[in-house]
């Protein structure tokens, strides 16, 4: 899906990143939290699972703030620019 690092694909992947990951932060959100608002299951009707299906960018999003946010464990107040592509 990711052509080259810098492509402007790459870059708006990267910078929602850190702007999802920021966000969380601010909220005093953990790992558990953000799993269960970004949970994919079908059994809620309003879930975000609609809007992740239709859009592969935000689906690429929420696995990278995902992936930072088990890294780091639970609340962290590390710099969400520890995001890479």
């Amino acid at each position: 899906m990711l052509d080259r690092p810098n492509s402007p694909q790459e870059n708006y992947i990267l910078s929602h990143s850190v702007i999802e990951a920021e966000v969380a932060r601010g909220y005093g959100l953990d790992a558990k939290n953000l799993s269960e608002i970004y949970d994919r299951s079908r059994k809620d009707r309003r879930g975000l699972w609609r809007h992740l299906d239709a859009s592969p960018p935000a689906s690429i999003i929420v696995d990278r703030v995902m992936a930072e946010f088990a890294q780091l464990g639970e609340l962290s107040s590390a710099p969400a620019d520890r995001i890479t592509a």
